[in-house]
This record gives C-alpha cells, sequence and structure tokens, in this order.
C-alpha cells in the first residue's frame, strides 16, 4: 500500500515513523525528500508539522503506526 502511495508523490516530503512504516518506505525506494525517523518514537507527527509549518508551499504525508498489533 505504501508503495502505491509514493508511487504519485512528487515532491511531496515523506516522514514515517518507527518500525514498519520506515521499512515499507525505504523498500518502495529511497528519496531524497524521505525522513526516516529510525529511532524518534512518537515523533514523525510533530516533524512533519514542523516541516508542514516551515514550507508551507510544499505538500507533507506523514506515515506513522504499527500494523501488526
Amino acid at each position: 500500500m505504501v508503495a502505491k502511495i509514493l508511487s504519485q508523490r512528487g515532491d511531496t516530503l515523506v516522514v514515517t515513523g518507527l518500525g514498519s512504516p520506515t521499512y515499507d518506505c525505504a523498500a518502495a525506494g529511497d528519496h531524497p525528500l524521505n525522513f526516516y525517523l529510525w529511532g524518534a518514537m512518537g515523533s514523525a507527527t510533530t516533524v512533519g508539522l514542523g516541516l508542514a509549518l516551515a514550507q508551507p508551499q510544499r505538500r507533507v504525508l506523514v506515515i506513522t503506526g504499527e500494523a501488526n498489533c
């Protein structure tokens, strides 16, 4: 699903949370506009908000959460 979403990302900044979201995003293909938060548990949304506020002309996508509960 992540690969499908990212296939049409354009110049969207992508922030990923700890664990599966980061692995899924990296598996879909590395990109210079990916921000992998390997060890920043719970910070993906705040980093995404900061990027959106700092660059309001750009789209920001935050992928976070653990799907294997």
